[in-house]
């Protein structure tokens, strides 16, 4: 039986506005269909490129097609006729190019069923923005954050939850229905390496991140996908970079040992080398300069195994193996043998490339190891607030909240930091909205 869209669903019924949006979705894409708007140039228009249509081809699974007929039912408003004349009038030169309604406009004013109306009313408010999944229940809803402008939204969308899963970012548009939200996607799913790169583009091409900005600008997401096609065509993985900028690729170095206890001896008298008698293992550590002792301040630079007459050293960087290489050969008896390289990318980069170490120990984690764990991670973002930053130039996130740039960069930053990953028993949150608090950004 068909729902009558006259009549508006329940504020708790989820299937009858379920219905509606079926319902709208297919009056405006017949609309779009008898209207002949879809031309080669819109396509073009729309992705900013001449490749519109591999584009279409290429992210098809990514819900392509339904942004671009989002884009043109929403954002897209044609130039006046009047005004096309005038500009094949070369004696005359109009100031400002006229553009008219969009078709959702167009439709609102000529009517709708109610239900219709209101779902139609709250996708025209509605502004684009870049999400992070922060959970998923699969088979229901997915509860997501925008990072943008803040906030978070509870999306009932049964085949997105299936298909997506925490940690991940969505392009588009949340609107409410009755007391539920949903969802339509504008440009193509990020990882959490590409989110920050993605707001950076959005922003170097004239987007303003405030409701109404990204609202009048709404057109610039479909540039997105010509940029994630560069970007995936430049590397299929991202560049990994250390805390110092450096690009990540493992680094395991061999150098011979004369007298290992002189060596040893040698390591226990510097301030950057933390012993662990269990694991007979050295750590190489850097102090934060300009944050406090006692706040997450040390930054793990690398490791040190004895294996027999050699000291091996595992680090994640060329120029961190060339720092520790030239302190190391200062020992007497400490002579450079090899190394052998490999990059992040390749998969199970974490275990050793000399055989001779051994299988890693597994740590069971209790409740009490996961609350430090816990405890440790908000003292060291919390101290990340006065970390001065490659990415920020040398600046820290505090520094750059001067400024109105800066303080949406840095909201942004905080928003985008993964949550970290590993024993499944264990959930570690980043304190985002504490860190928010501290810098005044929680309104952002």
């Amino acid at each position: 039986m068909a729902r009558d869209t006259n009549i508006v669903p329940a504020a708790d019924d989820l299937a009858g506005w379920k219905a509606v949006e079926r319902i709208l979705g297919k009056r405006i894409s017949d609309r779009i269909d008898a209207s002949g708007l879809v031309t080669e140039a819109l396509f073009r228009q729309y992705f900013g490129s001449k490749r519109a249509e591999y584009l279409a081809k290429e992210y098809e699974c990514m819900s392509v097609i339904h942004a671009f007929m989002e884009w043109l039912a929403y954002d897209y408003r044609p130039v006046l006729r009047s005004d096309k004349k005038r500009r094949k009038d070369k004696t005359r030169r109009p100031k400002g190019v006229r553009r008219g309604k969009t078709l959702a406009e167009k439709m609102l004013a000529a009517g709708l069923p109610a239900a219709e109306s209101r779902l139609l009313e709250a996708c025209m408010q509605a502004n684009p923005s870049l999400f992070r999944i922060i959970s998923v229940e699969s088979g229901s809803y997915e509860v997501v954050e925008d990072i943008l402008l803040g906030g978070e939204y509870v999306i009932h969308d049964k085949m997105l939850s299936e298909c997506v899963q925490a940690g991940q970012f969505l392009t588009g548009r949340v609107f409410p229905a009755g007391q539920f939200h949903f969802f339509s996607p504008t440009g193509p799913p990020l990882s959490h390496l590409l989110v920050t790169e993605a707001a950076d583009y959005l922003e170097s091409v004239g987007m303003e991140f405030s409701r109404e900005g990204l609202r009048r600008g709404a057109d610039k997401f479909g540039l997105l996908w010509k940029w994630y096609d560069k970007r995936s065509r430049e590397s299929h993985v991202p560049i990994l970079r250390n805390t110092d900028g450096e690009d990540l690729i493992w680094q395991t170095a061999s150098f011979s040992v004369s007298d290992e206890k002189t060596v040893r001896e040698a390591l226990a008298q510097r301030e950057d080398i933390e012993y662990d008698q269990e694991e007979d293992e050295y750590k190489w550590l850097r102090h934060q300069t300009g944050r406090s002792m006692i706040a997450g301040d040390m930054l793990y630079l690398g490791r040190m195994h004895f294996v027999l007459n050699e000291l091996i050293i595992e680090v994640n960087s060329a120029e961190r193996l060339q720092t520790a290489r030239r302190w190391l050969e200062k020992i007497p008896g400490v002579k450079y043998l090899n190394v052998k390289s490999r990059d992040f990318n390749q998969g199970e980069f974490d275990m050793p490339l000399d055989d001779r170490m051994g299988p890693k120990k597994t740590v069971e984690i209790t409740p009490e190891l996961a609350s430090c764990l816990q405890e440790f991670f908000n003292r060291h973002y919390m101290g990340w607030l006065d970390s001065p930053l490659p990415m920020l130039d040398g600046k820290t996130p505090r520094q750059m909240c001067l400024s109105e740039a800066g303080r949406q960069k840095v909201a942004t930053l905080i928003r985008t930091i993964p949550t970290p990953v590993g024993n499944p028993g264990v959930k570690i949150d980043i304190p985002r909205q504490q860190m928010l608090r501290e810098l005044g950004l929680e309104s952002e």
